[in-house]
């Protein structure tokens, strides 16, 4: 009975500024990341609860739990307030919703992104072509979306508060026409429960703010999850093929970077190679951030 609501405030539900969109966004990534978007002509969307930034969903349920307590502290009708008490008991239920993720970067040469995301400096970014994304994303039938991370806290919040604002006249609307409230009560704190795990796909705190970031973002079944091994123990994943995110056989790829613990000697020859073995073709540079290991 909320669908509409939670629709317009999902990734999908986003509006992209096209003077805003850049032209390349950039994936860091090891080696071993490369080669297998390469050869398997796809990219893996990692499960939101398995991002190497875990606060992040922290960061938007505080924005609610700040919105909400305000709401029950203030003089309200009492309908409301158990609403407002039934959204506080939905958070702290475990999430079971699986969105997978996929991040890029406005920036193709981040010191901070070659040291946190690609290998301490000896890895790689895939620069992918942001218009044949945005195509495929706004098509009827696409299975992702491509939006940009929201770093303003006075945005998050406003957004939010919008959400629950609408949310809060449905409710409203429908405990007046006599519908059932108890009923009613779980079906809108349901909804914003999940309006808030969608908006917490694309907030993030401002001190991340220099990533820049865009997100590749889908929702799966437990069906579609793949498991692959990492550094701290296992990640689910969801493998999006060239073919759906935009249409082709190969992945949209315009560029690799090498990073900055390489010399592009050391590196250029095996980039060329992989790139000719499975059919791409993009523009190859070296990093010039500066780098010192750590």
């Amino acid at each position: 009975m909320f669908q509409e609501i939670v629709d317009r405030y999902s990734p999908y539900g986003f509006k992209l500024d096209a003077a805003g969109l850049p032209v390349v966004a950039y994936h860091y990534t090891d080696a071993g990341g490369l080669v297998g978007m390469l050869s398997s002509d796809a990219i893996w969307a990692s499960e939101y609860r398995f991002l190497n930034d875990r606060s992040e969903v922290q960061h938007t349920l505080a924005i609610v739990r700040s919105l909400l307590l305000k709401r029950t502290d203030r003089q309200c009708a009492n309908d409301l307030r158990k609403l407002c008490a039934k959204i506080l008991q939905e958070l702290d239920k475990p999430q079971d919703t699986e969105v997978c993720v996929f991040s890029l970067s406005e920036d193709g040469d981040s010191l901070s992104q070659w040291r946190g995301y690609a290998h301490d400096g000896q890895g790689f970014t895939l620069g992918f072509d942001v218009n044949a994304l945005v195509r495929a994303g706004e098509a009827d039938d696409a299975v992702f979306c491509f939006s940009k991370v929201e770093y303003d806290a006075t945005k998050q919040q406003l957004g939010l508060s919008k959400a629950l604002e609408e949310v809060e006249r449905e409710f409203t609307k429908r405990i007046a026409d006599g519908q059932s409230r108890a009923h009613v009560i779980t079906a809108a704190a349901n909804a914003f429960d999940l309006i808030t795990w969608n908006r917490a796909v694309n907030n993030k705190h401002v001190s991340f703010e220099s990533e820049r970031e865009w997100r590749i973002s889908s929702f799966s079944n437990a069906a579609e999850m793949k498991v692959r091994a990492r550094q701290n123990g296992l990640a689910p994943y969801l493998e999006l093929t060239a073919k759906e995110l935009c249409g082709l056989e190969k992945l949209p790829l315009r560029e690799i970077g090498i990073g900055p613990g390489f010399s592009l000697q050391d590196q250029l020859p095996a980039v060329k190679a992989l790139c000719r073995q499975y059919g791409y073709k993009p523009r190859i540079y070296s990093a010039s951030a500066p780098y010192r290991s750590l």
